[in-house]
């Protein structure tokens, strides 16, 4: 079934807000994020192929006007996620090297460590 602008819109708009529901709970998961971002690209290709920028009606605009505010509160919370996750992996990477650096060191004596790196 072949659905209308207004509906994709509509759609979108409910993704948005349910992506807005989840990107503030703080024991969300980035992958149900992208689940989510996957299905609002969908429908953001569909509108993109209706020829969307041609038939704007007002309620249209409206309904647009509210999925770009929730982005611009969204964007900026799931870019600090995303540093935080960044730091999170320099942190076991850099304790994986620092691992490997010692595992062949030498010797260990009765839980004592013998540091030969100097």
């Amino acid at each position: 079934m072949e659905k209308t602008i207004e509906e994709l819109l509509e759609r979108l708009l409910r993704e948005t807000l349910r992506l807005e529901e989840i990107v503030m709970q703080d024991d969300s998961e980035p992958e149900e994020w992208l689940t989510i971002l996957d299905e609002r690209e969908k429908l953001i290709e569909s509108l993109q192929e209706k020829g969307l920028e041609d038939m704007l009606t007002e309620s249209n605009r409206q309904l647009l006007s509210k999925v770009f505010a929730i982005n611009q509160r969204l964007f900026p919370l799931i870019e600090g996620h995303k540093q935080e996750i960044q730091k999170k992996l320099n942190n076991v990477q850099r304790s994986r090297m620092v691992t490997n650096s010692y595992q062949d060191a030498g010797p260990t004596g009765y839980g004592a460590f013998f540091d030969r790196k100097k």
